[in-house]
């Protein structure tokens, strides 16, 4: 039995090359006074001066509900965003208003919503979002390919950045029928609205505004609904449509988006699934940078810390360079077919670096709830009579193999085999092995710009971390890396189990002779596998 759902090219994954091959034409320059030089941004093929714009459109994800505070301070000198001016709290605006211009990218984007995580643009900001460390990722990712440092890595370089124009117009607690074109709030218009501001600001700069790419981070409002995927296709073709009709370029937008675990409590979640497949059904217009269950969440178990929004940052830098820079057909760590032999099941990955591997650190889901699936590392499959027991996953090569109690029973349902889409815990449990989660990953080594070094005092055979410095590891959280800088004394792919505000808990003890090292801590990322679920049909 096979089932195959990924209509791309099951060939080795593209990377981004050491020299990659576009049509832009780069040149140096740095930050004048808010205003980007025309040396500083991409030209088209007449020689104007490009503004790399991103869209960031979405729900409280989107706009940094529960970040509890900011904790990114390297922005990017060369990143800006549309200042609303004295227009900050009104709606609607006119494009052509005198108050509004460019200023260099910070966070917060604009005034803190403290009172809702539900206000539209503009008044639609609750904390630290990826925008500015996504910002400050491209510029490092490009500096590093253009300078011959290939894809992976963060900081130095000797090529040339990428500054970005960033947008920030999502809606928090709302469905896609309300940041949709024709929706009940102000998201898809502000879209609009920033992109011919944009686009005015940037002709009377002697440059073109382009939209890059827009970023969805959605759908737990819409776990349940079924027309969900349709919904992200129909939002990606009318971004592209009307925001050409305003910056006149021919360029693509390709829609990029991750996926939710958090809703619903009970149930599977349809917008998971849909976050995913948009991708395969709708390949080179809509990407899936893949899941969220690996990150650190808030208290709440839906939103994501401060630091964790920058960990997220740079994966959707990783992804937009990779798709619109470099021009590479990214795919996450995806199933791309499922084949059944008697007891067995090999499901077949797309992965972006290899080798696979499990993440150890954190446990396994389905140790007490949905027992039969406790030995598939996240893996559930069930047939007609019910869920079916899984005595083994094993990696190989870019397989999961894993192996079943009996033989499949298809007679009055089709063999239906998930990852990650099913709860043990009966409350929101966003991160946590009790929730949808799973533990296959690969091995992208890409280091981010929100990497820190980070004096710390350790102890020969203990598994802490302390700092004698205040406030030394915020911005940092359970799943980050660490590792020593200049030296040694943890294995390889050790990672926070847990973080406080002066002791950091690891997943491997220190080797090193007890004293002070220098540790530097940065976010994970790894790419983890997607929910999905996929049935083997005859």
């Amino acid at each position: 039995m096979n089932a195959s759902l990924n209509s791309r090219s099951t060939a080795a994954p593209l990377r981004p090359a050491a020299a990659v091959a576009i049509c832009l034409l780069w040149s140096c320059g740095g930050s004048g006074g808010g205003t980007p030089p025309d040396g500083g941004m991409p030209a088209d093929g007449g020689g104007t001066p490009v503004w790399v714009g991103v869209i960031g459109t979405g729900q409280s994800l989107s706009v940094g509900a529960a970040s509890n505070g900011l904790v990114f301070t390297k922005p990017s000198p060369n990143s800006f965003k549309l200042s609303l001016g004295a227009r900050e709290t009104t709606w609607p605006i006119d494009a052509t208003d005198p108050e509004l211009s460019l200023v260099p990218l910070a966070e917060p984007i604009r005034t803190i919503n403290t009172t809702s995580y539900s206000a539209p643009y503009p008044i639609n900001i609750y904390g630290e979002t990826f925008h500015t460390t996504m910002a400050v990722q491209l510029d490092t990712i490009n500096r590093l390919v253009e300078g011959g440092g290939g894809g992976g890595g963060g900081g130095g370089g000797g090529g040339v950045g990428l500054p970005s124009v960033h947008s920030v117009v999502g809606q928090g607690d709302s469905s896609i029928t309300v940041i949709q074109k024709g929706g009940t709030g102000n998201a898809y218009a502000a879209s609009l609205f920033e992109a011919a501001a944009l686009t005015r600001l940037a002709a009377a700069a002697g440059a073109r505004y382009e939209v890059f790419a827009v970023v969805l981070t959605h759908g737990e409002k819409d776990a349940e609904l079924p027309s969900y995927e349709d919904g992200i296709a129909r939002l990606q073709s009318d971004y592209e449509q009307d925001l050409k009709a305003i910056t006149g370029q021919t360029r693509p937008i390709p829609l990029i988006l991750t996926q939710q675990h958090a809703d619903p409590v009970t149930g599977r979640s349809t917008s998971t699934v849909a976050a995913w497949k948009a991708g395969v059904d709708h390949a080179g217009k809509i990407y899936c940078a893949g899941p969220k269950y690996q990150y650190g969440y808030a208290s709440d178990r839906i939103h994501l810390v401060a630091g964790q929004y920058d960990r997220l940052g740079v994966k959707y830098a990783e992804v937009v360079h990779a798709i619109t820079i470099a021009s590479n057909d990214w795919q996450p760590l995806q199933p791309l077919d499922i084949t059944v032999e008697g007891q067995t099941i090999a499901v077949r990955f797309h992965v972006p670096a290899p080798p696979l591997a499990w993440d150890e650190a954190f446990g396994a889901p389905h140790q007490f709830v949905h027992a039969a699936w406790k030995n598939g590392r996240g893996f559930e499959v069930e047939d007609s009579q019910g869920e079916v027991t899984i005595t083994d996953a094993t990696i190989d090569g870019g397989t999961i193999r894993l192996g079943i109690d009996r033989l499949p029973d298809t007679t009055t349902a089709p063999l239906m085999v998930r990852y990650a889409m099913t709860q043990d815990a009966t409350a929101l449990a966003g991160g946590l092995v009790s929730g949808r989660f799973g533990q296959l990953h690969d091995s992208d080594a890409l280091m981010g710009a929100d990497a820190t070094e980070i004096d710390c005092m350790m102890t020969n055979g203990s598994t802490q971390a302390t700092s004698a410095a205040a406030g030394a590891f915020l911005g940092h959280a359970p799943h980050d890396m660490v590792d020593v800088v200049g030296g040694s004394g943890l294995a390889p792919d050790t990672t926070v189990v847990a973080m406080g505000a002066t002791i950091a808990s690891l997943s491997q003890p220190w080797t090193g002779p007890t004293g002070p090292a220098r540790l530097r801590f940065r976010s994970n990322q790894w790419n983890y596998a997607v929910a999905f679920e996929m049935a083997a049909l005859q």
